[in-house]
This record gives structure tokens, C-alpha cells and sequence, in this order.
């Protein structure tokens, strides 16, 4: 097969096959990264994906979707529903499905090398962003004042590769989506799922087939809402993924945690200056403040600085209407998933535990997080595996505390068992 010339990083020419598959295309580094981490962003192939989303415009009433308004109440009714109605979100009631196609889709992502890579397998962590976020987040969102926790899985010797999911952050400069019906939980499960086999190690790939190798082994991180994607993913497509972290996504007596915000405002008049378009649809939106960004991410004793929160909330990504409304459906209990799994939460997130239970956090944490084992994969047992990180809210991953965390240390060498 003819190769094509790409131009990558320090003027260095890569060749990657032409392929209706995956392929990987470096792009100028960002001073923020170690040298062991490259910017880049991952083609899809011209392969078409197909997902089945829903509808949201067949509702039982009439909804503008023209008017911020009329937008921001029917998302805090989605997100509402979400926390207190675990496995029945808001569009239940929606019988009429909505098939999607896509096709040449583009990723931006951070891929890195661990110094000492492992010597008995190639392994890679797939890090997933939770909603207002990216890729940054694994990597204290370019800062020195927040703990890039992708390092901690570098020093272990896996490969980490921290996306920007479809339609978010630098994903968004390869094509913005309909924030209703595309982009929806069910279309970013098979977009994911599309990546994922093509980075997993077969009988006919070479080290070079997507420009970054493929892999032995994969786990899976996923945060927030990118915790519920993995979920769907397991459920799905379980032979794709080796092991997963469920991270900052648990089950309280109020039901599970997708929605706790507060505020929230249209994207095009809070996004980043240097993005901002005012003409974008009402439907993307973002927490309305400061404030209310500390109040939803962050705890008061977590020790986070309030520079931090200021740079958080500047550069703050968004969320769609159609990602809260239809994040897409899992059928738990997930009975055939019983590969290792970690589910991590910092003790001070209201997302996993009520304000209720914040009084007795050493059992609730713990129980909210056994909670959410038995609800989801009630015949795993040997598998699973249980981190709750102290002092920390629900950005965990940025407190200093997980800054010197050795997960094979840790869990002695078991998580996430290879």
C-alpha cells in the first residue's frame, strides 16, 4: 500500500500507511508537555461508524432549542433526573431512536512514553475527560499547580493516551456537531469503541499500523462522564478493553452521579476567548461562574488553590444538551464484565456522596463505592478494587496528594492485572 509523507514534530516526516483504519499525526508540541509526550491527533479511518441516539426532539411537549433559556432548564431537568433515576435518564420516555453515520472523524489527543517501559507486556491506559473538560485534565491542565496524573501511570511503565472526545476542545477544530442529536453518549461509545480495536494487538498488525504501535493490553479511565461511556463500553464491546477505572461516577442513595452542577450558561458567552463564537448553538453550554465551578468540582478543605480555579474556569470546556439529556443507556447489572476493576473517588465528592453523608465520610466514601460495585457488577469480586483518594473532591486527579501515587505499589502489583 502507497504511504503518504506527514510532516510531525520538530520537522521530523513520519510515514503512516493510507488506511481506512486508525492513524496517528503528530502535531507541534506544547511546552507544558515532558518530551516523553507528543500532541497530536488520531484519525479514525474512513470507516463508517454508525450509532443508534435518540431523539430528543420527539418530546411529549414543545421545546425551542433556539432559545438559552428554554435550553438550560430542560438540561438541568435532564441532569436532575439523571441523579436521582440510575438506570432510567430523562428520555425514557422517548420511544423513537435516532440512527447516526459518521465518517472521517479526527481526535486530538496526548500520547506518551514511559521512560522505563514495562519489559513483559505493551500496555496502554486510555485516559477519558469528564464533561466542561479535556485532555488537560490528566495533565493538571497545563500547569505546575495541579498533579498530572498520567505521569503517575508513566513511572509504572504503561503508555497513556488522554483524548479529547468528539466535539470537544481541539476535537472540535476537525468538525462541530449538532449538540443534540450527534453528540450523544451512544455516538461517543462507538467512536471510542472505533479506536479501540484498532489499537489492540493482532495476528496482522505491525508496531506501526496507527503511527503509535498497538498494544498488548488496554485499560480504560474514564471520568465523570467519561466513567459512564467506559461503563457502556464494557457493556457493549467487553473483549476491547482489559480493564477499567471508574472514576468520580457512583451510586448515592439519591440515585448515580452525572448531575450535580449548578449554574449554567451558553458556551459562546463564557468559552474561552480565543474560541468563543457567538454564533454557536444555545444547545453547548458551560457552568455560568467562578463560583459555581468551585462549587461543583471542588471541596473548601481540599486544599486547591484558588489560582487553579480561576485557570479552570477560564479555560473550561463545554457540554452538550445532547450529553446530558441522552447519555446513553447501560444494562446493568453488567453480569459478563468480570475483568479488573478500580472505582476511585476522592472523599469529598458530592457527585458519588450526598452533602448528608459528607459527615462520615470514612464509611460512606467507602460505601458508596462498594455501593456502586454490587449495583453494576454484582458477581465480581476478586477483580475489583477500591481507591478512595483523601482530601481530594472530584477532580481528584489534580490534588497533590495522588502526586507520588504508585498504582502498582498500591494494589501490589494486581490493578489493573497485567
Amino acid at each position: 500500500m502507497a504511504p503518504s509523507l506527514i510532516a510531525s514534530l520538530t520537522g521530523l516526516l513520519l510515514i503512516v500507511p493510507i488506511s481506512t483504519a486508525l492513524t496517528w499525526t503528530p502535531m507541534p508540541n506544547l511546552h507544558t508537555l515532558p518530551s516523553n509526550c507528543v500532541a497530536g491527533n488520531i484519525h479514525i479511518g474512513s470507516e463508517q461508524i454508525h450509532a443508534m441516539n435518540e431523539n430528543i426532539s420527539a418530546l411529549p411537549f414543545a421545546l425551542d432549542f433556539n432559545d438559552p433559556a428554554n435550553v438550560i432548564r430542560f438540561a438541568k431537568v435532564c441532569l436532575t433526573t439523571a441523579l436521582t433515576q440510575w438506570a432510567t435518564p430523562f428520555t425514557e420516555n422517548i420511544t423513537e431512536p435516532l440512527p447516526v453515520t459518521l465518517q472521517n472523524l479526527t481526535l486530538a489527543a496526548f500520547f506518551c512514553k514511559p521512560e522505563k517501559p514495562r519489559k513483559d507486556i505493551k500496555a496502554l491506559h486510555v485516559l477519558v475527560h469528564d464533561l466542561t473538560y479535556d485532555r488537560w485534565m490528566w495533565h493538571g491542565l497545563g500547569t505546575d499547580n495541579a498533579t498530572r496524573f498520567a505521569y503517575n501511570l508513566l513511572r509504572d511503565g504503561y503508555y497513556t493516551l488522554a483524548i479529547d472526545l468528539w466535539g470537544h476542545s481541539m476535537s472540535r477544530a476537525y468538525g462541530i456537531p449538532d449538540p443534540i442529536h450527534e453528540l450523544q453518549g451512544p455516538a461517543h461509545v462507538e467512536i471510542l469503541y472505533s479506536m479501540l480495536k484498532d489499537l489492540r494487538r493482532k495476528q496482522d498488525h505491525e508496531d506501526s499500523f496507527s503511527g503509535i504501535g498497538v498494544f498488548d493490553r488496554i485499560a480504560y479511565w474514564g471520568h465523570g462522564f467519561g466513567g459512564h461511556l467506559g461503563l457502556s463500553i464494557v457493556d457493549k464491546y467487553p473483549d476491547d478493553v482489559d480493564a477499567i477505572a471508574i472514576s468520580g461516577h457512583g451510586i448515592k442513595r439519591s440515585g448515580h452521579s452525572l448531575g450535580r452542577f449548578h449554574e449554567l450558561a451558553p458556551w459562546r458567552e463564557r468559552a474561552p476567548f480565543y474560541w468563543r463564537d457567538p454564533n454557536s448553538s444555545p444547545a453547548y453550554l458551560v457552568v455560568d461562574s467562578v463560583k459555581d465551578r468551585e462549587e461543583t468540582f471542588y471541596y473548601p478543605g481540599d486544599g486547591h488553590d484558588e489560582d487553579f480555579v480561576k485557570w479552570d474556569y477560564r479555560w473550561m470546556d463545554m457540554l452538550a444538551l445532547g450529553e446530558v439529556c441522552s447519555p446513553g443507556r447501560v444494562k446493568y447489572p453488567i453480569e459478563h464484565w468480570m475483568k479488573p476493576t478500580l472505582i476511585v473517588m476522592g472523599e469529598h465528592d458530592s457527585f458519588a456522596v450526598n452533602k448528608k453523608e459528607l459527615g462520615m465520610l470514612e464509611t460512606q466514601v467507602m460505601w458508596s463505592m462498594l455501593r456502586t460495585r454490587t449495583f453494576m457488577f454484582p458477581e465480581m469480586n476478586e477483580t475489583a478494587y477500591y481507591w478512595k483518594v483523601e482530601g481530594a473532591s472530584h477532580n481528584w486527579m489534580f490534588h497533590k496528594s495522588v502526586q507520588n501515587v504508585s498504582l502498582e505499589e498500591k494494589f501490589g502489583g494486581k490493578w489493573p492485572g497485567f
